[in-house]
């Protein structure tokens, strides 16, 4: 059943739901930068704190829920079209590739300091923080820039 996993993941089938709403209509949060740029500063500190404060453990449940509401979404725009498999692929907007790859920087560098116990510090672990600030800031700057157009000649032609 797509999407059938969806109950498991705190808010999945709500985020779900907003997410086919501003594919086929263009209204949500997903379009508009002061609506998107609470809750991606909520998301990223939360990330963030749970990651230092857990060594990375906490950071994992968390960003297994994003995960989660991702895969809900992905499943319902599967289901609205006939190319489910392009649908899945689709559904990952470039700006959410890169805040994948923004908070994995970020949970490699925040995680290391509880996590090495007293080991020497790893090399490199200010490039893994700067890589993901870096990733943060190009997630906002994409999504902010593109979401219109993506939806526009990505999503719509799809849903078709």
């Amino acid at each position: 059943v797509p999407g059938g996993c969806a109950p498991f993941f705190p808010g999945a089938p709500a985020y779900a739901q907003e997410m086919l709403q501003w594919a086929r209509r263009g209204t949500g949060c997903e379009g508009e930068p002061a609506c998107f740029l609470p809750q991606h500063a909520l998301h990223a500190g939360a990330f963030a704190a749970a990651t230092l404060l857990t060594a990375g453990l906490a950071g994992l449940a968390f960003a297994t829920v994003l995960f989660g509401w991702m895969g809900a979404y992905a499943a319902g725009l599967a289901g609205a079209t006939g190319q489910p498999a392009l649908a899945v692929l689709l559904a990952w907007h470039p700006w959410a590739v890169v805040r994948v790859a923004a908070y994995v920087a970020l949970g490699v560098a925040l995680a290391e300091p509880l996590a090495r116990r007293g080991l020497p510090r790893l090399p490199g672990r200010g490039r893994w923080l700067a890589a993901g600030l870096a990733g943060l800031l190009l997630d906002v700057l994409l999504k902010a820039t593109l979401a219109q157009l993506w939806r526009r000649a990505v999503l719509l032609p799809l849903l078709q």
